[in-house]
């Protein structure tokens, strides 16, 4: 649509009669529509009216919808994991934000951004669905190919919408308040709603147990099934763990620009609800990660401890092994466990999964054998192994997937997004006044770091890390405001 027809359009538009009848209409055919199901669901149609409105008005409230729906993963979706087309909140309320910056930016005529990195998993997304056509396991093509796209539209909405420091940093806020609230459930879940857990990790997926937040491991890959773990708002354990380790950095960010004691308190009292989460995922790998981050958030001095804070914190974390869960020292913290787990049980198994992986990259090295994925593992593998399952390292799954050609477009892209964090901090650590801005910017580079290091043991890019591409494309859009502060600054100057 032509700028010249939308100039004639707004008048209309702006019409304040006219505008007060549609919405009047409008609203009222909802809300009978509604009411005609349910009280609950005409409620939902009322909220949902309002939301809708005011995320159309103003693009910035859209974006921070967005951000209240990257943690509650599994809670927002209407569909079976299973299922090849799933369709979810997270997806809704991105398309909401993105027709509302579309609809912003046509009348405004904003300047729509692109950059290295959208240009490169633009390619990456287009070869890999490309890939599908020739892969052997077209539902994990599919599954992987809709996520893709996902990332790629999510990544297009933040580094575009996201065009001051202050979205910036409410858009984290209401990420870290959504995480703390979803592990305060998965708490009051794992110590008070135990024998209701849903018995194994086949049924965490259906939407029916979409708000058990714990689940009984009885895996039989493992010789120390029956045990409890923690999900929370996410598929599996795993990406439950990994996207908790994401907050940290942040938490540690805040507690060092805290204005006043009582907010120091409650980010505190946040950080320890996401650390306890993290050991109820009992997740060996999210542990040892967790730790890496944290030991990074000291070095970088996103929040510098001195000797006494160090000594108490060692002492607090020592207090605080006294309340894990039985189940999470059986499984995680039993130095017995891993011995059990080397001979036949996980351990064992992910090397043969590595080595089954290795065997398909020899001949299928340059185009792979399709994005998605997850039989050509098992059909190699010289083990008994589940029927679908992808290599468990995420820099040798995707070379398997989409070959030399892919692996490369991939990892330039998550190689810019490191880039741009590192670039961004430089920047602003030499502006006057933007000392908040650059210790961010540490926080960003930890948690991109902490997805990198995760990936050597599973294909973390595979799982829906929406919270890391929120840093992701947060770190991009931040790197732009950063260059435009500091070109500002030499012009006044010269």
């Amino acid at each position: 649509m032509s700028s010249l027809t939308f100039e004639r359009i707004l008048p209309s538009i702006r019409n304040p009669l006219l505008a007060a009848v549609c919405g009047s209409v409008s609203g009222v055919l909802i809300v009978v529509l509604a009411a005609s199901g349910s009280p609950k669901i005409a409620a939902a149609a009322m909220g949902g009216l309002v939301l809708v409105g005011a995320a159309m008005l103003f693009p910035d409230i859209a974006f921070l919808l967005v951000a209240i729906a990257v943690p509650i993963e599994r809670l927002g979706r209407f569909t079976n994991d299973t299922e090849a087309n799933a369709f979810s909140l997270m997806r809704l309320v991105g398309m909401l934000a993105l027709g509302s910056f579309l609809l912003h930016a046509l009348i405004k005529r904003w300047k729509i951004n692109f950059g290295v990195s959208f240009l490169l998993y633009s390619a990456y997304t287009c070869w890999g669905l490309i890939t599908i056509f020739f892969s052997t396991d077209r539902l994990g093509g599919m599954q992987t190919g809709g996520q893709v796209l996902g990332n790629l539209m999510f990544l297009f909405l933040t580094i575009n919408i996201v065009r001051n420091w202050k979205l910036a940093r409410a858009a984290v806020i209401a990420w870290l308040v959504v995480v703390v609230l979803a592990g305060i459930w998965t708490i009051y879940d794992w110590h008070f709603q135990g024998a209701a857990r849903a018995q194994g990790e086949a049924n965490v997926g259906v939407t029916d147990r979409r708000f058990q937040a714990t689940y009984v491991d009885n895996s039989t890959w493992d010789k120390l099934e029956s045990l409890g773990r923690a999900q929370g708002t996410s598929s599996h354990p795993a990406v439950y763990g990994i996207n908790l380790v994401f907050t940290i950095p942040f938490f540690f960010y805040f507690l060092r620009v805290a204005r006043s004691r009582l907010w120091g308190i409650l980010i505190a009292g946040g950080l320890v609800i996401t650390l306890y989460n993290i050991f109820l995922t009992n997740t060996r790998a999210t542990f040892f990660v967790a730790g890496i981050a944290i030991l990074l958030c000291v070095l970088r001095q996103v929040y510098p401890l001195g000797p006494r804070q160090l000594i108490g914190l060692l002492l607090l974390s020592s207090a605080g092994l006294y309340f894990v869960p039985a189940d999470v020292y059986t499984r995680a913290l039993d130095p017995a466990s891993y011995a059990t787990s080397t001979q036949q049980g996980t351990f064992f198994l992910r090397l043969k999964f590595w080595e089954a992986a290795y065997e398909v990259v020899l001949k299928n090295w340059l185009f792979g054998v399709g994005m998605g994925n997850q039989t050509a593992v098992p059909s190699t593998i010289h083990a008994v192994s589940p029927e679908r399952i992808s290599a468990h390292n995420e820099y040798l799954n995707t070379l398997m997937e989409v070959g030399v050609i892919g692996w490369i477009l991939f990892f330039l892209t998550v190689g810019v997004f490191v880039w741009s964090s590192f670039r961004a901090a430089a920047i602003f650590r030499e502006l006057p006044n933007r000392q908040e801005e650059y210790w961010f910017m540490l926080a960003a580079q930890i948690t991109l770091i902490a997805a990198l290091l995760y990936a050597v043991q599973v294909d973390v890019f595979h799982f829906p890390l929406k919270g890391w591409w929120l840093i992701s494309g947060l770190s991009v859009a931040m790197l732009w405001m950063a260059e435009k502060d500091a070109r500002e600054g030499r012009e006044k100057v010269g």
